[in-house]
């Protein structure tokens, strides 16, 4: 193996566990209103993230709270409104969108009201909402097993 002697480590013990996620989310929401987001648009995307991330919506909102302390609000404002336009509802998709709105303020001199028009992205709605087949595993051993069975493929 080429990581021979590395640490693993189990990082549950580096989440905060004590506060409920409602109440995190609360928070989050706080912090996103008090940039000048309107409350529905700040919930709206809360509430997708949790929809679309249950497992991991506590990392998620650690990351989004990261970014709101690293960037100024009008960036904080304009990146919510790109990811609710476009249902992006990914604290890394929020990440990036901030890093690009800051990087854009920067270059246009422009900090204070950032009234940025970028159309929305061209994904058909109809593809994110495919889902995909899934097998049982039973077939694949089964498949896997040998002797006369054919695959599918």
């Amino acid at each position: 193996s080429l990581e021979k002697g590395r640490l693993i480590q189990n990082n549950n013990h580096l989440r905060n566990t004590e506060d409920t996620i409602k109440a995190l989310q609360q928070k989050l929401l706080d912090r996103l209103i008090a940039t000048g987001s309107s409350s529905e648009r700040s919930l709206k995307f809360l509430e997708g993230i949790r929809r679309e991330k249950p497992r991991y919506v506590r990392d998620q909102y650690k990351i989004i709270e990261k970014t709101i302390a690293e960037m100024d609000k009008s960036i904080i404002s304009a990146t919510l409104e790109f990811c609710t336009e476009n249902e992006l509802y990914s604290a890394v998709d929020f990440k990036d969108a901030a890093a690009y709105f800051k990087k854009l303020a920067e270059a246009t001199g422009v900090a204070e009201d950032l009234n940025i028009d970028i159309p929305p992205l061209p994904i058909n709605k109809l593809i994110r909402s495919v889902n995909v087949s899934r097998r049982e595993v039973g077939e694949y051993i089964k498949n896997l097993g040998g002797g006369n069975v054919k695959c599918l493929n």
